[in-house]
């Protein structure tokens, strides 16, 4: 192939990437009315092995800011699907707790795309994603991107710089270019 050629797949495996976690973030929504981070949240909060967990475990558990997911949980708890209380041994922490609604929904939706990926990824051999991982490196490089945090997670809708939802991901890439 060509350099130009090559050039061009190159932008054109991106491209498809970018359309297929923008497709998956409009499947979640129009399944679920979630957005990614609402479901990573709400998952997070339905796998607890108490029946509870704090903001901050949340936080963590999905790999964002806690204060970007009390907003998340903001919208969760409006929409019924988590429910949060006052612990009894201490009045000043609050506990998580999925509702019946937020089960259900969390029922209704597709597995995260970062986790099919994961589990295919893993099926090939050490040299092939050492492979794939230093091409993904050269082309963070080359994208000027190295200095850009980001969670283990194929998602839009989190702005990194204001730790805030951006609202209108999902109208982002409706087109073919």
């Amino acid at each position: 192939m060509p350099d130009d050629d090559s050039g061009d797949a190159i932008l054109r495996a991106l491209r498809r990437i970018l359309r297929k976690v923008s497709e998956h973030s409009r499947t979640l929504h129009q399944s679920g009315g979630l957005t990614v981070p609402q479901f990573l949240c709400l998952r997070a909060i339905a796998a607890s092995p108490q029946g509870d967990v704090s903001v901050a475990q949340v936080a963590r558990i999905v790999q964002l800011a806690p204060p970007t997911v009390s907003r998340i949980l903001d919208r969760l708890e409006k929409a019924g699907y988590v429910q949060r209380e006052r612990r009894s041994d201490d009045r000043r922490k609050v506990s998580l707790r999925i509702t019946d609604s937020g089960a259900d929904c969390l029922s209704r939706l597709p597995l995260p795309l970062h986790e099919t990926f994961v589990r295919r990824l893993n099926a090939l051999d050490s040299a092939e994603k050492v492979s794939i991982c230093h091409a993904l490196d050269e082309l963070v490089f080359m994208l000027e991107a190295a200095d850009i945090d980001a969670a283990p997670v194929l998602m839009l809708g989190v702005d990194p710089t204001s730790e805030s939802l951006v609202e209108d991901s999902e109208s982002a890439d409706t087109k073919e270019d």
